[in-house]
């Protein structure tokens, strides 16, 4: 508390004195920054302007401190579908397919005839032919062949029947003549994994080389398809089935 009473009256009377020797007329100050002159210690603008001179430039200071990484940015939209690219080269030929399967057989009189056949070879059991005879009150003449095991893969084929003359006598086609009958297989005569279908002359168009005009399946005498054999004991029966 004494130190503060002390410092108060020294202030006071250093003020005092400071004012006592101040003469009637100050001493003007000149403003060498606005260009006036205050000719008055108790002017209010005396420390109204406060002029600072710029400085050398200083030395850079040190690089601060690198902030934290910043948040991760969305996700950008899915761009448009590239045009297509050129056509490549073409590959090389591959290898070649195994070797196809002829099965199945038909037998009359002994005789067989070899039967190609579509569907799988590993699982169809193979075609199977039978030949049903008519009487015409001379001979005997193929009246309808019965074939089976077709498969409903040979659908859009065309099934054919080849019966090779021997001998004959009949007037209608000439001996050593090859007889074709045909049929385009469809789905509806396929409507089971595998079927049996008899042929006759509804559903036969026949043809013969040499020419037979007019020739239907019941008109082949199924004597003529026989060839005796050197030992007069067995005959074979000559006809052919294909699907292709």
């Amino acid at each position: 508390m004494k130190k503060t009473v002390f410092f108060l009256v020294l202030l006071i009377f250093s003020r005092i004195g400071v004012t006592y020797a101040a003469g009637t007329n100050p001493v003007g100050i000149g403003d060498f920054f606005l260009g006036n002159n205050i000719a008055n210690m108790s002017n209010s603008n005396i420390n109204q302007v406060l002029g600072l001179l710029v400085g050398p430039a200083g030395a850079p200071g040190p690089a601060g401190v690198a902030g934290k990484n910043g948040f991760n940015g969305l996700n950008g939209i899915n761009g448009l579908p590239g045009a297509p690219g050129p056509a490549g080269p073409a590959g090389p030929a591959g290898p070649a397919g195994a070797n196809g399967t002829v099965t199945g057989s038909a037998a009359f009189a002994g005789g067989s005839a070899v039967v190609a056949v579509c569907g799988n070879p590993q699982t169809d059991p193979g075609l199977t032919l039978g030949i049903n005879p008519q009487f015409d009150g001379s001979g005997f003449n193929i009246a309808s062949i019965d074939v089976g095991n077709i498969s409903k893969d040979c659908s859009g084929r065309t099934l054919r029947l080849y019966f090779q003359i021997k001998k004959t006598e009949s007037t209608l086609y000439s001996s050593k003549a090859l007889i074709t009958c045909a049929h385009d297989l469809t789905a509806a005569d396929l409507p089971s994994n595998l079927n049996n279908i008899s042929f006759s002359a509804l559903n036969l168009s026949c043809s013969a080389v040499p020419a037979a005009p007019g020739l239907v399946i019941t008109n082949i005498r199924i004597t003529d398809l026989d060839a005796i054999s050197t030992d007069k004991n067995q005959s074979s029966t000559n006809i052919g089935i294909t699907i292709s």
